[in-house]
């Protein structure tokens, strides 16, 4: 037996492309009758293949068209199978082909340019932009906290403790400098406006 199927060692060997005995492989793979069911994933995948070399020119000339029908054959030939790939890849080659179908830049510019919808559709798109520029700024102050009213009052300088009613009175007429009479009138009048005898000055 040959090495490769002696040996437990894994071991990568390079293999050199042959695009030409590939696509002979997958076309006579793809042009297989089916006779059973077994034969529809060999179908359905050499089928695939061919599809994929013919729309990305890989060993043959680009053709989307040929690609496109060996897609729809590889869905066909293996409808049990999971097609959601085939469908991605549908997808993918339409938007391919419309690109490919697309003028060159210069001359796509230059009919963006003349077309009046273009221009209504950019002041558009500007006038959504700004707006919602707009509205995040406005929602971000509302979301800010407020100042609070309790902030503002604990800035502002205490007031003096409130005094007894006898005691501004004292304090006016005491002079600063009063002996002992001036005390004692001033206290005889305080006494008297606490008792309520009337206008006492």
């Amino acid at each position: 037996l040959p090495e490769l199927y002696t040996s437990s060692e894994v071991a990568s060997v390079p293999q050199e492309e042959d695009y030409e005995a590939a696509l002979a492989r997958y076309r006579k793979a793809a042009d297989m009758t089916v006779t059973g069911e077994w034969m529809q994933s060999f179908v359905a995948r050499g089928s695939f293949n061919l599809g994929f070399m013919h729309q990305f020119g890989v060993g043959v000339a680009q053709d989307l068209q040929t690609a496109k029908q060996y897609y729809h054959r590889c869905r066909e030939v293996d409808p049990g199978s999971l097609h959601l790939p085939v469908s991605f890849v549908l997808l993918a080659l339409g938007a391919h082909m419309k690109w490919l179908s697309l003028p060159a830049w210069p001359e796509l510019l230059d009919r963006l340019l003349v077309d009046f919808r273009v221009h209504i559709l950019v002041i558009h798109l500007v006038c959504m932009l700004v707006l919602a520029i707009v509205r995040w700024q406005l929602s971000v102050e509302w979301a800010r906290p407020r100042g609070r009213p309790r902030l503002a009052a604990a800035s502002a300088p205490a007031s003096p403790p409130a005094r007894s009613a006898s005691a501004p009175a004292v304090a006016a007429f005491s002079g600063g400098g009063g002996g002992g009479e001036g005390e004692g009138e001033l206290r005889r009048r305080a006494a008297a406006a606490a008792a309520g005898q009337g206008n006492v000055f």
